[in-house]
């Protein structure tokens, strides 16, 4: 596999990609599904931006029923692609939705929009 683990561990942070999500999928490829990894792949990046999206939206409108279903959302996506960082961010922001701390989730949207950038680079470095 071409993605290697981005790990940022060394100044306390935490795991930001882990390809052995990505890995368990090459199993799954057999004859009948041999581009497997690239089709997960791209679905994941032609979603991102409407999912990206709705978190920003919500977070504009003050709406927390919306953040919380919208970062839900993309967390599970991005857990299936291996996405640790990204993860961790929309856990927060599923957590300011549900609390109804919407105004603290726009202080979040530099470091979303970051982990999106990187998410995007991370996967383009992966062998499919």
């Amino acid at each position: 596999m071409g993605g290697e683990v981005l790990d940022d561990r060394s100044d306390g942070g935490a795991l930001i990609f882990d390809p052995a999500v990505l890995d368990g999928y090459r199993e799954l490829v057999d004859e009948t599904s041999p581009n497997l990894i690239a089709e997960l792949i791209t679905a994941f990046l032609q979603d991102l931006p409407g999912r990206q999206n709705a978190i920003l939206t919500a977070i504009q409108g003050d709406d927390g029923p919306a953040l919380r279903s919208a970062a839900h959302a993309l967390k599970g996506s991005a857990a299936t692609m291996g996405a640790i960082g990204l993860v961790q961010i929309c856990q927060q922001l599923e957590h300011l939705g549900t609390s109804g701390a919407v105004g603290e989730a726009q202080g979040q949207t530099p470091g979303l929009d970051e982990m999106i950038a990187q998410t995007r680079d991370w996967l383009g470095t992966v062998e499919a």
